[in-house]
């Protein structure tokens, strides 16, 4: 007989076996004024305990560079000359 641990995700309460995918979440600020910063996570009961979905949902975890939208998105002349583009093409498929 053992010990099974299960974690428990804190917001959702999300349970697994393993903490792959489980984010501790904390407060820190840091001024460039002063030497040292403050964390407001000092003691534990200070952090929480989050699943993947919980930190998705609220855009806390870093994305892969595989999976960021990285597309240049068109500039307004690239739009306007499609726009035109089609009014023509419209005008003489009506003629």
């Amino acid at each position: 007989m053992g010990i099974d641990i299960k974690y428990v995700c804190d917001r959702c309460k999300h349970s697994q076996d393993t903490d792959e995918q489980m984010w501790w979440v904390s407060l820190h600020i840091n001024n460039k004024m002063h030497t040292g910063s403050y964390g407001a996570a000092a003691k534990p009961e200070h952090s929480k305990l989050w699943c993947r979905k919980c930190t998705d949902h609220f855009h806390l975890t870093p994305q892969p560079l595989e999976k960021r939208d990285l597309t240049i998105p068109p500039t307004f002349e690239i739009v306007l000359e499609n726009l035109i583009s089609d009014m023509v093409a419209n005008a003489l498929d009506n003629q």
